[in-house]
């Protein structure tokens, strides 16, 4: 997962405004790496890039998913 993240580093560093590639980092701290606190910022840059209402909904959901598990001490558990 260290090498994955650093490809999906670059890929934000080189697009900044895709919010496909906010959501894989996100995902990617969630799910793989199980840090939610780490995962946040990625999941709220996603969803405010996002221009399709279903994608901005679901990526709505993972940042409330996120939240909470920060507030409770859970491990990420992606939606």
């Amino acid at each position: 997962t260290g090498e994955a993240t650093r490809f999906l580093q670059q890929g934000v560093a080189n697009n900044p405004a895709d919010w496909q590639m906010q959501y894989d980092m996100a995902m990617t701290y969630a799910w793989y790496r199980k840090d939610a606190r780490d995962a946040l910022p990625y999941a709220l840059r996603s969803q405010q890039l996002a221009t399709d209402p279903f994608y901005k909904h679901r990526v709505g959901l993972l940042c409330n998913t996120l939240r909470t598990d920060i507030k409770t001490g859970r491990p990420a558990r992606p939606i």
